[in-house]
């Protein structure tokens, strides 16, 4: 399966931080130090930001070679169609022809970047709103994949937003567990944006 350099930069990131904040060995459940459940709770932090930048990426590369092919040829794709129509329901102008000015153009490019710039999260609604614009069909992700997401998006935030008192101990090989299957799905989303 063909993997795009983005994809490629993630996974090496990922594999820096399970070397760097997971145990090396495995230890029975309730057996790790303090130590290396803050380590654990580190390692989710770090992985879900680096599963958000990766996304954010996709989304703006995605944008600008759309971007590029209309400047160069003004080819009237479906894709940019799609970006116009989702600007004019953002600006609450649903209504609103498809305009094909260079101005309504960049206007909705603009937009999709600025949404881009304003996502905080990796959750299905996250995904989704980076996805849509810029080609993915909602029919074409997995929904385990989509609930995972969900679910370590979550567990990332309750580690991020309170005490550590409130805290059950995070097994570092359930955290693992959960990314390879978070990776698998980034895999295949991966190859489909690739052939957009």
């Amino acid at each position: 399966m063909s993997k795009s350099r983005r994809f490629k930069s993630l996974l090496s990131r990922l594999a820096t931080l399970q070397k760097h904040f997971l145990p090396k060995s495995s230890t029975p459940p309730g057996q790790y130090s303090a130590r290396e459940y803050d380590l654990t709770k580190a390692y989710i932090l770090l992985v879900h930001a680096e599963i958000e930048a990766y996304l954010e990426d996709r989304g703006r590369d995605r944008v600008k070679k759309l971007e590029r092919a209309w400047t160069t040829s003004g080819r009237r794709s479906k894709w940019i169609r799609r970006l116009i129509h989702i600007h004019n329901q953002m600006s609450k102008q649903p209504w609103q022809p498809v305009d094909w000015s260079t101005a309504r153009v960049n206007s909705a490019i603009n937009s999709y970047i600025g949404s881009i710039d304003a996502n905080h999260g990796i959750k299905e609604k996250n995904v989704c709103q980076l996805m849509f614009p810029i080609g993915m069909e909602y029919a074409s992700m997995n929904v385990t994949w989509l609930a995972n997401m969900n679910s370590f998006g979550t567990y990332r935030g309750s580690l991020a937003h309170s005490s550590i008192k409130t805290h059950q101990p995070i097994d570092p090989e359930d955290a693992q567990a959960k990314v390879e299957e978070i990776v698998k799905g980034l895999a295949k989303l991966d190859m489909k944006i690739r052939s957009l």
